[in-house]
């Protein structure tokens, strides 16, 4: 059993940030968030994690270092490709493995040694939402999977498959590569999507308040405070202030002549 992180992409709706740190290195409460997934699948006996990595790739380089568990694959085409080439490029690592995205942040430990199906880990949302949603049938097995829906269970950065759907993920994807607009458009999920008679996937229900992708700034503000001043409005409001006292510190202005 294995553990495969996709973690290549530039994560640009989490600018500023990510213009100096790739957005699994961004640190929640102190901890970058990839490094907490990290430790919990070492917790639970998963002694291989592959990680997929693209943009700032040096970054990464000192996980090697810390966890002896940890290999690196570089995908150099994480720019002009969607992350199915990163799954493509860890191909060779499918067997019973769990398969994460980068940017998943856990407030606690859901993976497990024990587990002998394929499944997603899954929050359910019951407003409308943009998510993959997982239709399920009356066994609770998925029957298909679509964009957008309501008061569905939905991916959520995590899934398990098991060695003999892993080797199917395999072959699949092989063909996927190559068709230039899939590698373009297609995210991994994709083969799932479209080829979802071919597996047997069941889902492991997960309270929201575990599980967050954190996807922009706002959800990364609503998660950890502590980045509060990095919104674009009240970063806004702390230039204004910083404007203020260079005004009343070197033009003698009283701020309440300024207003407030």
């Amino acid at each position: 059993m294995n553990a495969i992180i996709i973690a290549a992409g530039m994560g640009t709706r989490l600018n500023p940030l990510t213009l100096s740190t790739p957005k699994p290195l961004i640190k929640i409460f102190g901890k970058p968030m990839i490094e907490k997934n990290i430790e919990y699948l070492l917790q639970e006996g998963i002694e291989e994690i592959v990680i997929v990595t693209g943009y700032m790739k040096d970054k990464f380089e000192y996980l090697r270092d810390k966890y002896k568990e940890v290999k690196l694959i570089y995908n150099p085409k994480y720019k002009e490709y969607n992350n199915i080439y990163s799954f493509y490029l860890a191909r060779d690592f499918l067997k019973d493995s769990y398969i994460l995205d980068g940017d998943i942040y856990l407030t606690r430990n859901i993976f497990k040694k024990e587990i002998d199906e394929s499944k997603y880990f899954s929050k359910k949302i019951n407003m409308f939402n943009n998510e993959w949603q997982l239709l399920l049938n009356n066994d609770g097995k998925i029957r298909k999977v679509e964009i957008g829906g309501s008061e569905n269970y939905i991916m959520s950065g995590i899934s398990f498959f098991t060695n003999k759907d892993c080797q199917k993920l395999k072959k699949i994807v092989e063909i996927y590569v190559k068709d230039e607009i899939k590698l373009k458009k297609y995210y991994w999920d994709h083969i799932i999507k479209e080829n979802i008679h071919e597996f047997d996937i069941g889902i492991e229900k997960i309270q929201d308040n575990i599980i967050y992708e954190i996807d922009n700034l706002e959800e990364l503000v609503e998660l950890d405070k502590s980045y509060k001043d990095m919104l674009p409005i009240n970063s806004f409001k702390n230039e204004i202030q910083k404007l203020k006292e260079i005004l009343i510190s070197n033009l003698k202005i009283d701020l309440k002549d300024i207003g407030n």
